[in-house]
């Protein structure tokens, strides 16, 4: 996710943060990431996050998809691209800012 910080800090203990594309978190990035995903994609995130599942199979398990291990690893690889795109841009506009003043 960047900065040392993996999904599972951003939403551990929120039960229920993917509801709704707008979330119940007051982080931002988390929100973004979440609000990118489908619906179906947005269960096995959140699932992954809650204590005592184990792995991304599991909480596409949770989430009640056909093919779990197929959709978890899914999910894992789309937002660890879309963080990482997320980094890029940050990085970008921080890049900009500076060079603007």
């Amino acid at each position: 996710m960047g900065d040392g910080l993996t999904l599972y800090d951003l939403v551990a203990d929120r039960a229920h943060v993917g509801d709704t594309v707008g979330c119940d978190t007051d982080d931002a990035r988390l929100a973004a990431l979440l609000g990118s995903l489908h619906p179906d994609e947005r269960e096995v995130a959140v699932a992954r996050a809650q204590s005592g599942v184990k792995s991304w199979a599991e909480a596409a398990l949770i989430a009640e998809a056909a093919d779990p291990v197929a959709a978890g690893e899914r999910v894992r690889r789309k937002l660890k691209r879309l963080a990482a795109r997320q980094q890029q841009l940050t990085a970008e506009a921080a890049i900009t800012r500076t060079g603007a003043s």
